[in-house]
């Protein structure tokens, strides 16, 4: 413990002379739907602080959020180092894996309160902030529009001290780039993780009280077209858990007109618990932006058709952006 305090010590000078970047984000909410639920809640507030270290080529990120899941406890998310070259780059730390489009894409800037269903249940570590502890190498050629990562991690999930079952989990992602006419951009990928799991809980997949060993290999492929305002972009995932199948898919569409934005979601999400529906949401948002793409409220929209009926939820969110 002392000789992690004397690091400790030694490190905050270099980064208070590699002059730090703060930033953070409060998203307040209010929502309602049919069911009787009516209130208030902070859906997120975050702090985060990054930086240039003092040896060439090396970066930082150390990122923490105020949890409702935890009674507000400030919970560590980010915490990793990276080391940066112009076709390569290597981080180690506690991150998001780099596995799907929308889970890489920051929430404050999404035109839709929330990711997709099928994104926060099948994405690697997605009970536990959705990060783990390990290493990722990405390789981006410019040219080509290629870009191709690499990840070993523990598979333990965020801040677990070390891998308990010596088992790892690995990814990978590649994502192809191409400018078409007119100022159109299009993406395509495709991610892949793999791991041996030993009793570990997919409360989002299966139930409470379900434990999962074996075989989990996910996949996932992604599409996004952007240009003049427009935004199209769409994921499928799957996952088989042993001999047990999930998948979902998204699509958003979206449309941003100076301070207004006009966005159509439809997500569908087939989890391995019989008591939930996997009949599919259709939402609709408008936003309108306070001051660039970072301070805005958003009105969110949920039709839900189940069990012979229509359910609906609403949200109105105010997002506060400061450096």
């Amino acid at each position: 413990m002392f000789r992690k305090w004397i690091w400790l010590i030694a490190f905050l000078p270099g980064l208070a002379m590699a002059h730090p970047d703060w930033n953070g984000y409060l998203q307040l909410r209010y929502s309602a739907d049919n069911q009787q639920l009516n209130s208030f809640s902070i859906r997120r507030a975050k702090l985060w602080l990054k930086g240039a270290a003092p040896p060439p080529h090396w970066f930082y990120k150390l990122q923490g959020s105020f949890r409702w899941q935890h009674k507000g406890a400030f919970v560590l998310q980010d915490a990793f180092v990276e080391y940066q070259q112009p076709a390569f780059k290597i981080r180690f730390g506690q991150m998001v894996p780099d596995f799907s489009l929308q889970r890489q894409q920051s929430d404050y800037l999404l035109p839709i309160v929330e990711r997709a269903q099928v994104i926060n249940a099948l994405i690697p570590s997605a009970e536990t902030l959705a990060r783990d502890i390990g290493l990722l190498i990405f390789w981006n050629a410019k040219e080509s529009g290629w870009r191709v990562s690499a990840g070993l991690f523990n598979g333990n999930g965020a801040n677990q001290q070390q891998n308990n079952d010596r088992k790892f989990l690995y990814t990978t992602r590649a994502t192809k780039s191409v400018s078409l006419f007119s100022g159109w951009q299009l993406q395509s990928g495709f991610s892949l993780a793999f791991r041996k799991g030993s009793n570990l809980k997919f409360k989002k997949i299966f139930n409470e009280q379900t434990d999962f060993s074996g075989n989990d290999l996910r996949w996932a492929t992604e599409f996004q077209l952007t240009g003049h305002g427009w935004q199209f972009q769409a994921e499928y995932l799957q996952a088989r858990l042993k001999s047990r199948l999930t998948q979902g898919y998204y699509l958003l569409i979206n449309k941003t007109m100076e301070r207004h934005l006009l966005t159509f979601s439809l997500e569908q999400f087939s989890d391995l618990n019989p008591q939930t529906s996997d009949q599919p949401f259709y939402i609709l948002d408008y936003g309108y932006r306070l001051a660039g793409n970072e301070n805005k409220i958003l009105v969110d929209l949920r039709f839900h058709p189940q069990n012979k009926e229509i359910t609906f939820a609403t949200s109105i969110q105010l997002q506060i952006f400061f450096h």
